[in-house]
């Protein structure tokens, strides 16, 4: 992905965001409602505030994009995101 520009980048970034749900919301089984300029996934040198939560069965799509989206907040932060299997 050497070709990877920032614009490629956000727009991949946000296509794992909205495969993926955050972990923060899925615990207490409530609906996330949030825009864009209200989340802020992960910043550089602090803890993650929330995990990626994919379905207790993913399909290889669903696996692909927690996976991509746990990269490059790593690559992009420094900041390593869980990402754990949801409920049935």
């Amino acid at each position: 992905m050497s070709s990877m520009t920032p614009s490629r980048l956000g727009r991949l970034l946000f296509v794992c965001a909205v495969a993926a749900t955050i972990h923060g919301a899925a615990r207490a089984d409530d609906a996330l409602v949030v825009t864009a300029s209200d989340l802020v996934i992960a910043e550089r040198g602090k803890a993650p505030k929330y995990d990626i939560v994919i379905p207790a069965k993913p399909t290889v799509w669903q696996r692909h994009a927690a996976s991509e989206l746990r990269k490059w907040t790593k690559e992009l932060t420094g900041v390593e995101l869980a990402i754990c299997e949801g409920k049935g």
